[in-house]
């Protein structure tokens, strides 16, 4: 007698076909590269080894360089990632429909569990993570054709999911540092946060990352970096006043581009830092006028920044990344950076916040 049809009761139902598919993907990942040698790399991301396993010499040559100021011997190893590209014939059928599709590429219920699935349709991208095993892959069908800011900030998704369940989005921030005590740097898209952080940059300032981070608020705040990759407009490159820094942004090869890529641990190795103790959030707001200065500002306005960023992201992770973002803003002074056209060195101002949060 031939079984009974499985019936789709809801969300528990679908929870189980993402765990049987998950599992299917990650094992046809870990079946590529056997008896033969993977491009392996180890980073220490947030103070855990992350093995990055290339199955694709493009995905290699794209990603490797963000990561290039994490490289570790470290072990044990928390997370296993397997990278490949090109058809995915071998992939089992998608078990959802396309009403279950979020616009961020998360997919509903399917993404909601341990296992946590995520399809950029316009990248060619899936993500499987499978936080219980320690295992994910990231399978890409046309890597030659990402975008820059994909290969500048790749695993985002991943890096989010997982780095969120040891208590720590990606946060949409910049960061730099001084004598191990940093400033996040928070604002809108074309705020001026890559602006401001290269320009701390070329005042001595240690680099953490100008776009995307990872925070943590307890025990006490603190930041880690997670891409060694700036990006800045071509516009704007001539105004960052650092030596060799013209010549070292690479230029966009696709026409919807518009920003140039600097891989800061190249460019000023011994300025890039992996973490620091948080101690201020500031956010910058261009002016016109020629000089900047720094406003004490109430941190709720910090807190209504973070969220704007947060809308529409993740909705499996929002409720974690917001109660983080509270902690901190609680927690850290918030000064907004009135950001003049002169980019006068601001070492001397963030000293003065470095000293008055100790």
């Amino acid at each position: 007698m031939a079984p009974p049809p499985v019936i789709d009761t809801g969300p528990i139902t679908r929870r189980l076909k993402a765990k049987a598919f998950a599992q299917a993907v990650l094992d046809i990942a870990g079946r590529v590269g056997q008896g033969e040698n993977l491009d392996t790399i180890r980073i220490d991301l947030a103070d855990a080894v992350v093995e990055l396993r290339f199955a694709s010499a493009t995905l290699a040559r794209l990603f490797r360089p963000a990561f290039g100021h994490l490289f570790t011997e470290a072990t044990p190893t928390a997370l296993m990632v397997t990278l490949r590209d090109g058809p995915d014939s071998s992939l089992p059928a998608l078990p959802w429909s396309a009403g279950d599709y979020r616009s961020c590429g998360e997919i509903r219920d399917y993404s909601d569990g341990p296992c946590y699935l995520h399809l950029d349709v316009p990248m060619s991208a899936l993500t499987v993570v499978d936080l219980p095993s320690g295992r994910a892959a990231y399978w890409n069908r046309r890597p030659e054709k990402l975008p820059s800011y994909e290969y500048a900030m790749p695993l985002r998704a991943l890096i989010h999911r997982w780095a969120i369940g040891r208590g720590m989005p990606l946060l949409h921030a910049g960061a730099v540092a001084r004598d191990g005590r940093a400033a996040l740097i928070i604002g809108e898209r074309g705020a001026g946060k890559s602006t401001t952080t290269l320009a701390c940059l070329a005042a001595g300032l240690s680099y953490l990352a100008d776009d995307r981070c990872l925070v943590a608020a307890k025990p006490e705040p603190k930041v880690y970096s997670a891409y060694s990759c700036a990006k800045i407009f071509v516009s704007q490159v001539g105004r960052i006043p650092l030596a060799g820094f013209a010549e070292a942004a690479q230029r966009p090869t696709k026409a919807d581009d518009k920003k140039a890529l600097v891989y800061v641990d190249r460019l000023a190795p011994g300025q890039m830092v992996r973490a620091a103790a948080l101690c201020c959030v500031i956010a910058p707001c261009p002016t016109g006028a020629s000089r900047s200065r720094l406003v004490r500002r109430p941190a709720a306005e910090a807190l209504r920044l973070l969220i704007t960023e947060m809308l529409g992201k993740s909705p499996v992770t929002a409720a974690r990344s917001f109660e983080t973002s509270r902690d901190l803003c609680s927690r850290l002074p918030f000064f907004r950076l009135e950001a003049g056209t002169d980019l006068v060195p601001l070492h001397s101002d963030f000293d003065r916040l470095n000293s008055s949060s100790k």
